[in-house]
């Protein structure tokens, strides 16, 4: 039920920010927006303690709403070093924490980048189709 009024607070907050989402505020909300998510995903799978997880999750993900306004090598460079790191975590991580859990939640948030950055994306191509004016 928590995550249904989430989800239900965050719809009603993102509206004034989609009609003014050709400002500087729509990479920030969706950065803020994806920190809660990512957060979320650690947290389904029983990682949120671990900072080691945590803490990389929340900075790539709130790097990519602004990656997709620099360059898409950015977005690409990102996603590689954190596949690699969420990898290496794995590996050095065998025994304190389940590596099916750990390579989920790195999936889902990879999963979540590819979205937010596809938002951005699209609305940066057509900005007048995507407003809700």
């Amino acid at each position: 039920m928590k995550r249904v009024l989430t989800a239900a607070v965050l719809l009603a907050v993102s509206i004034p920010v989609l009609v003014f989402s050709d400002t500087v505020a729509f990479p920030i909300f969706l950065a803020i927006y994806g920190a809660m998510c990512s957060y979320e995903a650690c947290s389904c799978r029983g990682l949120e303690k671990k900072i080691y997880v945590l803490i990389p999750s929340a900075l790539y993900i709130v790097f990519v709403p602004f990656s997709a306004r620099i360059h898409i090598y950015a977005f690409i460079a990102a996603t590689f070093c954190y596949a690699v790191y969420m990898f290496l975590v794995c590996a050095a991580a065998y025994g304190r924490a389940p590596a099916p859990d750990l390579l989920f939640s790195a999936f889902f948030i990879i999963f979540i980048a590819f979205g937010l950055y596809s938002i951005v994306r699209f609305r940066d191509a057509m900005p007048q189709r995507y407003l809700l004016v």
